[in-house]
């Protein structure tokens, strides 16, 4: 997006400012890393992020616990709720589809 190479490529995002978040908690798959992506939405919210793109999903976590189908009703899970609010404020938050399956 933000790359350039002279006579080769110039990215379409090319001279943006880009914040970087990983809210992702590597030993393990706990309802924590939710709380982790609001917080990384916060604070790129508060330092002025106009888009947010992600590509996380969370459904299945160890405790043996997971979202159910109709969880995924915009309503429930808690980092829906987070990018509805992030909306509200103007960030434009996108999120990838068909991480998991075919």
């Amino acid at each position: 997006m933000g790359g350039y190479q002279s006579g080769a490529v110039i990215g379409p995002a090319y001279g943006a400012s880009y914040m970087l978040a990983k809210p992702e908690w590597i030993p393990t798959e706990t309802k924590i890393e939710e709380d982790y992506w609001v917080e990384a939405i916060e604070r790129m919210e508060r330092k002025g992020a106009d888009i947010v793109s992600t590509s996380l999903g969370y459904n299945i976590f160890d405790s043996g616990t997971s979202y159910t189908y109709a969880d995924n009703d915009g309503n429930t899970c808690i980092t829906t709720v987070a990018a509805d609010i992030a909306a509200s404020k103007g960030v434009v938050v996108v999120a990838s589809a068909g991480n998991e399956r075919n």
